[in-house]
């Protein structure tokens, strides 16, 4: 069996978490941590095993967190903060659409295409990379 230099006495400054248990073999008195099921020096049986704890982590997977969503269209676990799936781009449910009025100031936040100006790209001085036209 396991090789542990455990004894009755604790090390000092060492606490138990909860569930470690001592063994019940009065010869051996070895600390065990609550996952054994048996004493890792003498092999005698945890007296009070563990009980089967459900898993609390959503999904079965301890990378989840509360709040995290499954897509509905392609299954996908998705983080909280995301709107929409990042696989599929489904919105997220019970997520209403929000209105873009472009006020915010970002990039092209336009609703229809007749807020664009009509420009001719020939009378640019740059192209459409940002770069500057050669002159003819």
């Amino acid at each position: 069996r396991g090789m542990g230099r455990g004894g009755a006495r604790i090390p000092r400054g060492i606490k138990p978490d909860d569930g470690d248990w001592l063994c019940p073999d009065a010869a051996c008195g070895n600390w065990n941590f609550a996952r054994r099921l048996e004493c890792n020096r003498c092999g005698k049986a945890n007296p009070t095993p563990p009980a089967n704890k459900p898993k609390t982590a959503p999904y079965g997977n301890p990378r989840f967190k509360e709040g995290d969503w499954k897509c509905p269209m392609c299954g996908n676990i998705n983080w909280e903060r995301r709107k929409q799936c990042n696989m599929c781009q489904t919105p997220k449910p019970g997520v209403g659409v929000e209105k873009r009025d472009g006020i915010g100031g970002g990039f092209n936040e336009r609703q229809d295409s007749g807020d664009y100006k009509q420009r001719d790209s020939s009378d640019e001085e740059f192209d459409d990379m940002g770069r500057r036209k050669k002159k003819k």
